[in-house]
């Protein structure tokens, strides 16, 4: 007979074989969230506001900013996006850009591309599926995670066309130029340190018979320095506002959510935040996003200037290598808090 750790020692060899998608999941005709994506604790939808759009508006404390890219290279303009973005950065963490110079049709045109691929029969899709984390074209299936979390309500496609990565990439550039700017670095310093890799996936989330007990994505801020997130018109992606309470991200067309990783906050020294989120599902639409990735290559050492450190508040994020820091990342999981609270808690074990 086997023991009660033989069993479980099977069912997690047995979890980590690809068990097919969610979307096919609900074609079967599922009615309850099985036990390997559900929550315990029933799921309240974040609240709904208006997003800003001025300096001006009178309910700004309690809206993502919104803020206008276009002209980000003409004198006139450049100082007003840096404040703007200077004060999101300090203030949420989080901001939507419009004008941002990547054209719609492209954006158009990749999200109805990865939307045709997720609606392709499995034995297609799974013709694309990898283990191999550097794979430039890879059909994620069940589990997404380690066998012994609680999985997202989803089915991911690593995928970025020649285009779209170039364009990206430009619009990376200029943030990061940004970012640096409103903290009175150097322009480059930013993407020079932590700018160097770019990778984007597409996240499918079916609808889902029970969406009070499945996460499209739990709880966490990112291990990056930034992510680029274009939604499409559905929404479901939360953040956790200043008084701790989930307000949702408003979808906006062809505009890019930009949320700081923990990267950016260690490299402002606490001054820029990296905030937790997270994505709600629903009972009745498809939802699909592209999420851009930007972070510094595992042997990077990463560490606040010396100019953002005052010495007589002491500096409260330490240097480390990158790659150690993303290791305890993984073994830390998603428990719903910001893994850098951890670390500047208890800090590295890597030394």
């Amino acid at each position: 007979m086997r023991t009660l750790q033989q069993q479980q020692e099977q069912d997690v060899q047995a979890m980590q074989q690809p068990l097919g998608s969610v979307a096919k999941l609900v074609a079967s005709g599922i009615r309850e969230v099985p036990p390997m994506f559900r929550v315990k604790s029933k799921i309240q939808q974040g609240y709904c506001t208006t997003n800003a759009c001025d300096d001006d508006d009178d309910d700004e404390e309690s809206t993502i900013p919104i803020i206008d890219f276009a002209g980000f290279h003409l004198t006139e303009r450049r100082p007003l996006i840096l404040q703007q973005i200077r004060r999101a950065s300090e203030d949420w963490g989080f901001f939507q850009i419009i004008n941002h110079g990547v054209a719609p049709a492209l954006l158009n045109d990749m999200l109805h591309t990865h939307k045709e691929f997720f609606e392709m029969p499995l034995e297609e899709q799974m013709k694309y599926y990898s283990k191999d984390t550097n794979a430039p074209f890879k059909f994620s299936v069940i589990p997404l995670l380690p066998p012994h979390l609680i999985q997202p309500w989803k089915d991911g496609l690593t995928r970025c066309d020649p285009a779209i990565y170039e364009a990206v990439n430009v619009l990376k550039r200029e943030l990061l130029a940004a970012l640096s700017e409103s903290l009175g670095l150097q322009s480059s310093f930013i993407d020079d340190l932590c700018g160097e890799f770019q990778k984007s996936n597409s996240n499918y989330y079916p609808p889902c018979p029970e969406p009070q007990y499945a996460f499209g994505a739990r709880p966490h801020s990112d291990p990056t320095t930034i992510t680029l997130l274009l939604q499409d018109h559905v929404g479901g992606l939360e953040v956790r506002d200043k008084h701790g309470e989930w307000m949702q991200v408003k979808p906006i067309p062809h505009a890019f959510v930009i949320n700081l990783g923990d990267q950016l906050e260690i490299i402002s020294n606490g001054r820029y935040k990296s905030v937790e989120h997270r994505v709600t599902v629903n009972s009745n639409t498809v939802r699909i996003s592209f999420a851009t990735f930007i972070y510094p290559s595992k042997t990077t050492k990463v560490g606040p200037p010396l100019e953002l450190v005052n010495l007589e508040e002491g500096e409260p994020y330490k240097d480390f290598i990158y790659g150690d820091y993303l290791a305890e990342f993984v073994a830390f999981g998603i428990k719903g808090k910001r893994f850098i609270d951890h670390v500047k808690t208890t800090g590295l074990h890597y030394n």
